[in-house]
């Protein structure tokens, strides 16, 4: 069943006036059209990437690189299929700090919550005490406290869903239902609402330096699975992590 939609808090004076449904769907084509360019940008790259490595494996490896390189195909082929679906749903690539998307905001612990650069936070100093393991669905918005732990889970290699809980843009119930049965099967897993997520976006799922922005539908629930499973698989206790060890 879908949400019951619900209105949006009174922004604060001065706060920036909501976009009109017509610009909401103005904004929509225009993000949708970016996520196009970048998709077929990021698979002309990756393709040019893995023939080298290919061509580099067969050199090395001779005869027996024919399944190291069946099997990097069907990696490949995976990558594109993904990419692909979440550009179909309305998820953009996958954006990081070395790509320039995100700012690399460093770690270490403070007392009181920074101000993050990037929204949600993907990266930056934290409170040295973490959300407690186990805990993978919240109900609750992540105010700045809230993230202000969060981000030291995602130091630790965690992967976080956030999603619009009210409000016209609100995700609707049926993909927010597949994506909290996602999060409970999984470790290192969390799914919790967002109170700032833009307008032309009702799920964020992040990772130590990782972002992918989606404006997703009811009708898309298990692709929209798929897209996040996906990203789980890839970044969840990844490298890019500085503590990706730890629980």
């Amino acid at each position: 069943m879908a949400n019951k939609k619900k209105k949006r808090k009174k922004r604060a004076p001065g706060a920036p006036v909501p976009a009109q449904p017509e610009d909401r769907e103005a904004r929509k084509e225009a993000a949708q059209r970016e996520r196009e360019k970048a998709i077929r940008g990021y698979r002309r790259g990756r393709l040019v990437k893995r023939v080298g490595i290919g061509a580099l494996t067969l050199a090395v490896l001779g005869g027996g690189g024919f399944l190291v390189v069946n099997a990097m195909r069907s990696a490949s082929q995976r990558d594109e299929r993904i990419a692909a679906l979440g550009a179909e749903i309305g998820c953009g690539p996958v954006l990081s700090d070395d790509a320039g998307d995100l700012v690399d905001e460093g770690a270490g612990h403070v007392g009181q919550p920074p101000t993050y650069e990037n929204v949600p936070a993907t990266s930056g100093p934290h409170f040295e005490q973490w959300l407690p393991p186990g805990e993978s669905v919240y109900d609750v918005p992540f105010d700045p406290a809230f993230e202000f732990r969060a981000v030291h889970n995602l130091e630790h290699g965690y992967v976080i869903m956030y999603y619009e809980q009210e409000g016209d843009g609100a995700l609707d119930q049926e993909v927010l239902d597949e994506l909290t049965s996602l999060a409970r099967s999984q470790r290192k897993v969390i799914i919790a609402p967002y109170p700032n997520l833009q307008d032309d976006e009702n799920l964020v799922i992040v990772a130590w330096n990782r972002a992918q922005r989606c404006d997703v539908s009811g009708d898309s629930a298990g692709d929209v699975v798929d897209v996040a499973r996906y990203f789980i698989d890839q970044f969840r206790e990844g490298p890019e992590a500085p503590e990706p060890n730890a629980a």
